[in-house]
């Protein structure tokens, strides 16, 4: 889907003046998602990997992992209210 894309906007880019039609499956955006999420996967592993190795050779002892999520629930008079969830994370779940 991607390739398609960037062919496409050579062709529309090549002819402005003319009528272009794109045309792609539900299938084929289903697979560029499921390509994407892949990817980003694989590189939040490779980061995690990076972060352990660095952080046990900087501080030469254990760590442990967490998830950390902070929002911020708005109010009705459009102020927030910020909060933080803090959970424990095993390298099993972390690389599932």
């Amino acid at each position: 889907l991607v390739k398609y894309l960037q062919e496409m906007r050579t062709v529309i880019t090549d002819n402005p003046d003319q009528e272009h039609v794109l045309l792609f499956s539900r299938k084929q955006i289903e697979a560029a998602r499921e390509a994407f999420s892949r990817m980003v996967r694989r590189g939040e592993m490779r980061l995690h990997r990076l972060s352990e190795l660095t952080g046990s050779e900087i501080f030469c002892t254990r760590y442990s992992r967490q998830v950390v999520v902070v929002g911020q629930r708005n109010g009705p008079d459009g102020q927030g209210q910020r909060f933080q969830l803090v959970q424990p994370l095993s390298a099993d779940e972390l690389y599932a």
